[in-house]
């Protein structure tokens, strides 16, 4: 019926193999990451030197992105590398910005960031399978 009608037959698409479990482990070592720096905060920010870790995190993280994006799947182990560094500084700016700023907005990125770490695992994993 639909193709006497001309109309637009869409058909699902089965998610990347192993994605929800590599999705769901970035998210854990981002909460683990990102807790241990909750934890910490009180006691390094009484020392007066937690700002300068979560703003080099934050800058160094706009840089890792574009060179990720522009890195290629074909390197590998750069690209694993630019995975964990790229976790590792979502959780440092994750974890701190509800200390430094606490209010409901840094909780909200907080929730965001952690989206966000899952997200890139799976946008990984779609385009390695759509370079297939």
């Amino acid at each position: 019926l639909a193709y006497e009608w001309d109309k637009r037959i869409e058909t699902a698409e089965s998610p990347a193999r192993r994605m929800w479990p590599l999705v769901i482990r970035s998210m854990s070592v981002h909460s683990a990451i990102a807790g241990a720096v909750v934890q910490a905060a009180p006691y390094v920010f009484y020392a007066e030197i937690f700002f300068f870790p979560i703003v080099l995190a934050g800058a160094s993280l706009v840089v890792m992105l574009p060179v990720r994006h522009f890195a290629g799947l074909e390197r590998a182990r750069l690209q694993r590398a630019l995975r964990a560094l790229i976790t590792v500084q979502l959780a440092l700016v994750a974890g701190g910005l509800p200390c430094l700023l606490p209010s409901v907005t840094a909780w909200l990125i907080f929730v965001v960031l952690w989206c966000a770490c899952g997200a890139l695992a799976a946008d990984r994993l779609w385009a390695k399978e759509a370079a297939k």
